[in-house]
């Protein structure tokens, strides 16, 4: 989901449960991306992804296939427009 700063601030406790329970939350200023929250499991996975590349140890091997890489994908794939045309 994305938030307005102000609307972020002001319902700061739902943003982070929202957070916890749905993934992360992307929050935009004055319309443009500015912040993303999420959870501190998530930010530790992330970290750990981050280590492991700067070793050189995060490799596409470590995905089962295509799908696995999909749903646990280093990126934000959310944005991606996957409408037929």
């Amino acid at each position: 989901m994305t938030w307005s700063l102000s609307e972020a601030k002001s319902k700061f406790s739902e943003l982070v449960r929202r957070a916890l329970q749905e993934g992360p939350q992307h929050v935009t200023r004055r319309g443009k991306a500015c912040a993303v929250i999420v959870s501190r499991e998530d930010s530790d996975r992330f970290e750990a992804r981050i280590g492991r590349a700067a070793e050189g140890r995060e490799t596409a091997t470590e995905y089962k296939d295509f799908k696995d890489w999909l749903f646990n994908a280093p990126v934000d794939i959310s944005k991606l427009d996957l409408t037929r045309r």
